[in-house]
Parts: C-alpha cells; sequence; structure tokens
C-alpha cells in the first residue's frame, strides 16, 4: 500500500505563457533544436517525394 500525500500526485504543468509579450507566442528553438526540425522537415521532404517518384 502507496502512502502518498495530495500534494505529491500534482499533473504535471506546461511553463506559464507571458502575457504581453509582442512575440507572436513564437517558441524560441534552441541551436540544436533548430538543427533537428531542419533534418526532420528534410526526411519528411525525402520520403514524400520518393512516394511520389515510386508511384510515377
Amino acid at each position: 500500500m502507496e502512502a502518498v500525500s495530495r500534494g505529491a500526485r500534482r499533473p504535471v504543468r506546461w511553463p506559464a505563457r507571458r502575457r504581453g509579450t509582442e512575440d507572436g507566442g513564437r517558441i524560441d528553438l534552441q541551436p540544436g533544436q533548430l538543427w533537428v526540425s531542419a533534418l526532420l522537415g528534410f526526411l519528411a521532404v525525402a520520403l514524400v517525394l520518393i512516394v511520389i517518384l515510386a508511384a510515377a
């Protein structure tokens, strides 16, 4: 039997959004995240092209 207090099992919350900023809700990417996003985008485009060329 687990003895867990009520406050110990809180749901994980996302960081609060800053209000009044003028960035339009843009997500700030770190350089590593930017490279991963670019690589995933490139792979997605390559996959779509492979499928299109295979169907032709």
